[in-house]
């Protein structure tokens, strides 16, 4: 009989893709916004929705107004 393992429902595999998220969060709010947007982190990693926070980056042009969407949306 074959084992079949699903890597998509390991906690391990779920954890890394969200690493790899956050690390893509932080490098494009480095690019972007300098050091002031990397000061943001620490309140994105509540957030549980990280896939659209490459929608809200991108569609910004001030940390301020990235401030602004990311609350309307947390």
């Amino acid at each position: 009989m074959a084992l079949v393992y699903y890597s998509e429902k390991d906690v391990r595999y779920i954890q890394g893709i969200e690493k790899g998220k956050l690390e893509g969060i932080h490098l494009s709010l480095d690019i972007k916004f300098g050091s002031e947007g990397v000061s943001l982190m620490n309140t994105l990693n509540n957030i549980e929705k990280l896939g659209e926070m490459k929608k809200i980056i991108k569609d910004t042009e001030s940390v301020v107004e990235f401030k602004n969407k990311v609350k309307m949306n947390g």
